[in-house]
């Protein structure tokens, strides 16, 4: 229903989170569809909002370089993957409002099946095992990241920690958002804590990391194998057929490592009580469809 219920909308962009807070209890907005996870448990103390919250369909991930000299063996990069806590990591990067998914299948997806669902537990005596069969010495691993997104430096810290642990040295380095963005789309780094916007269709999914890095550095995962099967998502219609192809693809990103994927984001909104009818979803953004609003 995409009816428009108010007449008029004020939108005020508000730079500052506390400022943002102290508009919304104070009145002076209406709604704020989405609040930093930090501000959830105060704000559900108050009885005059309303929270509302979804997963999102974006992804936030480790990515690596494969064509380093370091990490363009696999045992490398499934090292590193061993040496992670995913649900420990997501539980402290999210405050336990995220779960932990593996998977490039946001866990809002109807094809987020058990393929999809299955977090491999850390190991570290494998990662040593692996790290070793690699001829890894130490060597420091740049892991950049940025602090404009607080996600993002929080997954750099945590994995800079657990990777420690397996004798894996993550040396971070913090850019501007710009300097990382541009970075990440000339393919200059050896592993990178990024996000990927939302997409419901699986086959854009697996198309914003899978492709010809000669003439898309941007992107991660170059497998000829994984390249074929991508294409092929667009043409099947069966839907058994469709998830077998999703399965395999699954497979496929979780045994060559290009990047580990650790979990979408939930959108958390806030309205005050005279907001009726509002819903977070799967975007992130707002949707003010069937939206209505009354005098407080």
């Amino acid at each position: 229903n995409k009816t428009a219920e108010v007449g008029r909308i004020r939108y005020v962009i508000i730079p500052d989170s506390s400022a943002a807070k102290a508009a919304l209890l104070s009145g002076n907005i209406d709604l704020d569809y989405d609040v930093l996870t930090e501000n959830i448990a105060e704000l559900k103390t108050r009885k005059e909002l309303i929270l509302e919250s979804a997963p999102s369909m974006d992804k936030q991930a480790i990515l690596f370089q494969t064509r380093n000299s370091l990490l363009k063996d696999p045992r490398m990069r499934r090292a590193i993957a061993l040496s992670l806590d995913v649900p420990e990591l997501v539980s402290a990067v999210t405050t336990d409002t995220a779960q932990a998914s593996r998977s490039i299948l946001s866990v809002a997806s109807g094809l987020h099946k058990a393929a999809q669902a299955a977090v491999p537990k850390r190991d570290l005596v494998q990662a040593r095992r692996l790290l070793a069969a690699a001829g890894y010495r130490g060597q420091p691993i740049k892991l950049l990241t940025t602090k404009r997104f607080d996600s993002l430096y929080g997954i750099a810290v945590m994995a800079q920690a657990m990777a420690q642990e397996a004798g894996i040295r993550l040396e971070i380095e913090v850019l501007e958002w710009a300097t990382l963005l541009d970075r990440y789309n000339k393919g200059d780094y050896q592993a990178m804590a990024f996000a990927f916007s939302a997409r419901l269709d699986p086959a854009l999914a697996f198309e914003m990391i899978a492709g010809d890095k000669d003439k898309q550095p941007r992107k991660v995962w170059d497998a000829p194998d994984a390249l074929d099967q991508v294409a092929r998502l667009s043409r099947v219609t069966d839907a058994q057929a469709y998830q077998a192809l999703l399965d395999q693809l699954e497979a496929g990103l979780r045994d060559q490592v290009p990047a580990v994927f650790l979990y979408s984001s939930v959108t958390t909104s806030a309205a005050r009580k005279n907001v009726k009818g509002y819903r977070s979803w799967v975007f992130g953004e707002a949707r003010l469809w069937g939206v209505s609003v009354t005098k407080p």
